[in-house]
């Protein structure tokens, strides 16, 4: 079984949709079970009533620190990394948008975005060690990454990431062609007009903001922890991964934006059968 253990804003959203068409009802979203807490081993062996050939599961709540190897021997953990600065302020666009989109939220100022960037630092310190290992120590995340994840892939080399995943995983015919899933991009253009002067001024404020070097500054100081994980997996695990996994010099290029997210049959097999009764086997 392949586990992707999903950290924010590192591409996953397109690593599943190349996971869903590839695996179709062969592969489990998290979310399906839980996306706030680690899903257990005795979870996913009772979703094997719905989906009795899982090969792939992926989410947030997949976490290689669970007793899932426990209960799997043979999970195959794997994750995707991303520039921490880059990364937070992704994560800060995505959920304050959310929080336009759905929560009722209406800013009318600079000011109203400013004031919601202290605690949203504060909240996501150091958000990939704590996903990686209990504790959120950079030495606990680099040790997990050494000692229970078969691949790390970058998000600044995504395409050659998905060619040296394929070859990690022994799949030649597996198909890596994907259509690039941006949450922020043309979002405003398909809501109502009072949604997006809202989500456009958080995107133009956003992009100025998060580039100001005393916010930098912050932001890196808030992330010391995953600025060192960062750095030890692009200089040495993914070089290593380029060794182990050669898929030659290049260059990569998967992106299409033609191809389709999801397996027909997956996507079926997930709105009547996964969705209204997965949750209710495994809780």
């Amino acid at each position: 079984m392949l586990a992707f253990v999903h950290i924010p804003k590192t591409a996953g959203e397109t690593i599943i949709g190349i996971l869903r068409r590839n695996f179709s009802f062969r592969h489990l979203d998290s979310r399906l079970i839980e996306d706030n807490k680690p899903i257990t081993a005795a979870q996913v062996k009772r979703a094997l009533a719905i989906y009795p050939r899982i090969e792939s599961i992926a989410g947030h709540a997949v976490c290689a620190y669970s007793d899932l190897s426990s209960e799997f021997p043979r999970i195959r953990f794997y994750t995707f990394l991303r520039e921490p600065n880059g990364r937070f302020a992704s994560n800060f666009l995505f959920s304050n948008s959310v929080r336009i989109l759905h929560r009722g939220w209406r800013p009318e100022t600079n000011k109203e975005l400013e004031d919601t960037f202290p605690v949203f630092l504060e909240s996501k310190r150091d958000v990939c060690c704590r996903v990686l290992a209990l504790g959120g120590e950079s030495a606990a995340a680099i040790g997990a990454l050494e000692t229970q994840f078969g691949f790390v892939g970058l998000v600044e080399h995504f395409d050659e990431s998905l060619a040296l995943f394929r070859n990690w995983m022994g799949r030649p015919n597996f198909d890596l062609r994907y259509q690039r899933k941006n949450a922020s991009k043309g979002r405003s253009r398909t809501k109502p007009k009072s949604m997006a002067v809202h989500l456009d001024r958080l995107d133009k404020w956003t992009r100025e903001f998060m580039v100001r070097p005393n916010i930098v500054e912050m932001i890196a100081e808030a992330n010391q922890a995953d600025i060192v994980l960062y750095e030890y997996a692009r200089d040495k695990i993914f070089e290593r991964m380029r060794n182990d996994y050669s898929a030659g010099s290049g260059p990569f290029n998967f992106e299409d934006e033609t191809m389709a997210q999801d397996a027909i049959l997956g996507r079926i097999y997930r709105n009547l059968v996964g969705r209204p009764f997965v949750r209710l086997v495994v809780q």
